[in-house]
C-alpha cells in the first residue's frame, strides 16, 4: 500500500510543495537566535511579592431568578458608575415572564443598583456611548 502511494502523482507533489513550505520555515528559524538576551538592560524590580487580589464589593443581579452577568461596561469620565447586562445566554431555556432588566451600579452603593434598564429583550452586551456617557 505504501510503495502505490508513494507513487502516486497527487503524492509526489504534495510532498514537493511542503518541502518547499519547510525549507522557508527552517531558514526563518535559522535567521533568529532563539538563545539570544534581547533585553538586557532591563532591570528587574526586587519584588518578592506574589501578586493578590482582593474583594471589595459585589454586585449581586436583584432578580430571584438566577442569571449571569453578560456584559461589563465602566463609565467613560469617571470609574464610579458601572453597567452590567444580565441574561440567560441559553434562551431556549429562559421561561416567559424572566425578567429582562438591566442595571446601571454606582461603585460606592453595591447594595441597590442606581439605575434599572428595562429592554424589550435580554440584553447580551452592554456599553456606554462615548460621544454622550448619560
Amino acid at each position: 500500500f505504501r510503495k502505490k502511494v508513494e507513487k502516486d502523482e497527487v503524492y509526489i507533489q504534495a510532498i514537493q510543495q511542503l518541502g518547499s513550505v519547510m525549507e522557508h520555515t527552517i531558514k526563518q528559524n535559522n535567521a533568529v537566535d532563539i538563545y539570544e538576551e534581547y533585553f538586557n538592560d532591563i532591570v528587574e524590580d526586587g519584588c518578592a511579592e506574589p501578586p493578590s487580589a482582593k474583594t471589595i464589593n459585589v454586585f449581586r443581579d436583584p432578580n430571584d431568578q438566577k442569571r449571569t452577568a453578560s456584559n461589563i461596561c465602566w463609565y467613560p469620565d469617571n470609574a464610579q458608575k458601572l453597567a452590567v447586562a444580565y441574561s440567560v445566554l441559553e434562551f431556549q431555556r429562559s421561561s416567559p415572564g424572566m425578567c429582562m432588566d438591566s442595571y446601571i451600579w454606582d461603585v460606592e452603593s453595591p447594595n441597590k443598583p442606581d439605575m434599572t434598564l428595562k429592554p424589550i429583550s435580554p440584553l447580551v452586551c452592554i456599553e456606554y456611548n462615548p460621544k454622550d456617557p448619560h
